[in-house]
């Protein structure tokens, strides 16, 4: 039986084109979990008054459809998608293109190289995009900002340009650290291990299919879920912060959140997160697998 690395592979335009497809597909279908995962990660700044803003998750999505509607819920979603063409479809591209370029017939990547491109794959990628990145988080917060500070963004790329014009292009990149860190921990554990998981379930006799697809991609966003966590709710509350001097950096912000909050307070936000990033995970590979399997049987 043909092994799936033998296939003909898409030509490289065509899979940042399917990753582009791939991502901002999910994205359409888990944005408002990525809303309320970026509320309970800023909900315990500012002390006991703001935390109890939030009791949990289902509460956090419950009063943010009934105060704020569909707007609310989906608060941002220019900028998420605006992000997604420019990260999503920079580190599936990336990532793709590497592991074709290292794989040999017969040979499979072991999970270290894996890991090795998917850090590049991320790291690259949350560079290009997190300018729309920095839009996103400000845009899904912006109601919870008293009146007066405010900012009322009408899209990401309005955000965007306001924040170049009015704090300086570098300002674009606020959080860039954090940023990059998280998507490299994301993409080790998400691409790597989707990339393991369907080669070990293809290598006890199931078909390179559907059911293999979703198997490697649940696995994959549960793993990446718990991995990025802590880093992502840094990367918010640096990124969301009012005042350049809030936080130090990435490990002065993580430190001061457990400080201040307790160590499991570094996972705040994780069944939003993983109720948005399993689905989104779920939907980009098997859309891409999909995408993949009708280029080549044309």
């Amino acid at each position: 039986m043909a092994k799936a690395s033998d296939a003909p592979k898409p030509p490289l335009p065509l899979k940042f084109l399917f990753g582009t497809v791939s991502v901002c597909t999910a994205t359409l279908c888990t944005h408002p979990f990525d809303v309320v995962k970026v509320r309970m990660q800023l909900s315990g700044e500012g002390g006991v008054a703001a935390q109890a803003a939030y009791r949990n998750s289902i509460s956090a999505a419950i009063s943010i459809a009934s105060t704020e509607g569909i707007k609310g819920i989906y608060a941002g979603l220019s900028a998420s998608l605006l992000r997604q063409c420019s990260y999503g479809t920079a580190r599936l591209g990336i990532y793709g293109a590497l592991l074709d370029h290292f794989s040999e017939p017969d040979k499979p990547l072991s999970f270290l190289s894996k890991a090795a491109i998917g850090a590049v794959a991320g790291g690259l990628g949350s560079i290009i995009g997190t300018p729309f990145d920095l839009a996103l988080v400000r845009m899904a917060a912006d109601s919870k900002l008293p009146k007066a500070e405010q900012r009322n963004y009408r899209s990401g790329f309005e955000a965007v340009m306001r924040i170049s014009q009015q704090e300086g292009i570098p300002a674009l990149w606020r959080g860039c650290l954090p940023t990059v860190s998280r998507c490299i921990v994301l993409n080790i554990a998400q691409l790597a291990t989707y990339s393991e998981v369907k080669e070990q379930i293809i290598n006890v006799g199931v078909s390179d299919g559907l059911s293999c697809h979703i198997g490697a991609s649940l696995v994959s966003g549960l793993a990446s879920t718990t991995a990025s966590v802590p880093l992502d709710t840094a990367k918010t509350r640096i990124q969301q912060a009012t005042t350049h001097d809030a936080y130090s950096g990435m490990l002065d912000c993580l430190a001061k959140t457990v400080r201040q909050e307790g160590f499991l307070s570094l996972w705040k936000g994780w069944l939003p997160a993983y109720a948005r990033l399993g689905p989104h995970v779920l939907v980009t590979f098997v859309m891409l697998e999909q995408l993949n399997a009708q280029w080549k049987s044309l």
